[in-house]
């Protein structure tokens, strides 16, 4: 928070190409918004992508509730390809991108009576690799609508969250930007918080 109130010049002057590309994106009208949310679906399927850059990225060139809005339908849509990619697939072709011992642990949760709630704590903690989620639930007998619903339900806050910071950066926005990050503070906080008193074993790596 500091570095973001000492260095708000620097940043924005950092901003200037970024400006450009979002001109260019919007510049595009609905191709633009397509070959976004196709980016969004792309970073869930390659799971090694970490979704906030892009997250941030919808809220800067779109604003919040377009980026909001387009980075979600691209998360589902990436989501729904990856859980049937890995039904049809298989756990040889799961095994191949998650840890064995990091596939069955999640694959326990998933299965277990509180698999609903461990679903959800996945996707609050930070740092986690969520994408690597959806994989292991297509290999469960987890039902497909009851997965997407827990999934989606659980992305909006951190999702919202970092289109809101890429929103507010591209507005100038300095108290909006620290008020971001303040949320984003009570969120990891949060998801830290339940890592520690339902998940820790069963999460870590």
């Amino acid at each position: 928070m500091a570095f973001i109130i000492s260095n708000y010049d620097w940043i924005l002057n950092k901003l200037n190409d970024a400006e450009t590309i979002r001109q260019y994106v919007l510049s595009k009208g609905f191709l633009g918004f397509i070959s976004f949310v196709v980016i969004q679906a792309l970073h869930v399927l390659l799971v090694v992508i970490p979704g906030d850059i892009f997250n941030f990225t919808g809220g800067y060139v779109f604003g919040i509730p377009i980026g909001f809005g387009l980075s979600i339908l691209g998360i589902m849509a990436g989501t729904m390809s990856a859980f049937f990619i890995s039904k049809t697939l298989g756990a040889e072709f799961v095994s191949k991108l998650v840890h064995h011992d990091k596939l069955k642990k999640i694959s326990d949760l998933v299965n277990s009576t509180k698999g609903s709630f461990g679903i959800m704590i996945i996707c609050l903690l930070p740092f986690i690799p969520k994408d690597l989620l959806v994989y292991i639930a297509g290999l469960t007998p987890i039902k497909a609508s009851r997965f997407f619903l827990i999934y989606g339900m659980s992305r909006i806050p951190g999702t919202l969250i970092w289109v809101s910071a890429g929103s507010q950066t591209q507005e100038n926005n300095l108290q909006g930007l620290i008020l971001t990050f303040v949320a984003l503070a009570c969120f990891i906080g949060v998801g830290a918080l339940l890592q520690k008193r339902y998940g820790k074993s069963l999460l870590k790596s």
